[in-house]
């Protein structure tokens, strides 16, 4: 069970409803907030917090993040 970043009410608020789900409860969870998988495997312990902060599992930070860099 993984225990989410901390940050203020404010913004997990507004991360939990831009997700449409409480991610607070899915990072503890070990479900992804974006693909609603399994989130408890991940490349490296960097991936692994990214997790605490934003509840993407490693497909959907890769898939994220390459997008963002314009990988694909």
């Amino acid at each position: 069970m993984a225990e989410p970043a901390k940050k203020s009410k404010a913004i997990r608020d507004v991360q939990s409803y831009l997700v449409g789900t409480n991610i607070e409860q899915a990072i503890r969870n070990n479900v992804c907030v974006r693909c609603k998988g399994p989130a408890n495997v991940f490349n490296d312990a960097k991936s692994e917090k990214e997790f605490t902060i934003t509840g993407y599992c490693q497909l959907c930070q890769d898939f994220v993040y390459d997008h963002i860099r314009g990988d694909r």
